[in-house]
């Protein structure tokens, strides 16, 4: 019994492995056979890109395909002509695709990073705007500081001579009548 279930379990196992291994080698396959498509494609449109020239062409070919064919035209591997020319096509096209993916992800970053930098700009050029704001106004309000200041000191210098005034006014009258001499 237990040999019966070992026996199964080993043959689920195997078809699942199987099926697996089938599906991946199906999925690689149909990518390598668009691959291949694309690359006869790029192969038909070569005449039209001699004739017409690469600007001509992309308003001829607007596919996204056309920038990666050109990328192949200009590349020395494009005149191979050995048997196996649509293989080779086909890995340079990929090594162009992960190139240019690879590009896209650091210009991504870099204008993230300019994004970033022009950002803090912005706040820097805010934030020594508002200094100079409020440097302005600590300036204009010293100056009225200053201002009454000068009041003040005014003020007290007349409490001072009236205070003055009261005592002499005060020794002056008072006093004598109150002391006999």
């Amino acid at each position: 019994m237990l040999l019966g279930k070992s026996i199964w379990a080993l043959a689920l196992s195997t078809i699942l492995l199987v099926s697996t291994i089938a599906f991946s080698n199906n999925a690689y396959s149909d990518e390598y056979e668009r691959d291949l498509e694309n690359m006869e494609l790029c192969e038909r449109w070569y005449p039209q890109y001699q004739a017409a020239g690469e600007d001509q062409f992309y308003r001829i070919q607007t596919s996204p395909l056309a920038r990666d064919c050109v990328w192949l035209y200009k590349d020395p591997i494009w005149d191979y002509q050995g048997e196996d020319r649509l293989d080779i096509l086909v890995e340079k096209h990929r090594e162009y695709k992960e190139a240019s993916i690879k590009a896209g992800e650091t210009a991504r970053e870099e204008s993230k990073i300019g994004a970033q930098l022009e950002s803090a700009t912005l706040v820097d050029k805010m934030m020594q705007e508002k200094i100079s704001e409020l440097e302005e106004k600590i300036k204009s309000l010293e100056e009225v500081l200053a201002k009454k200041d000068a009041v003040l000191m005014e003020q007290l210098k007349v409490i001072m001579d009236l205070a003055n005034k009261i005592t002499s006014a005060f020794f002056e009258r008072i006093i004598p009548s109150v002391l006999p001499f």
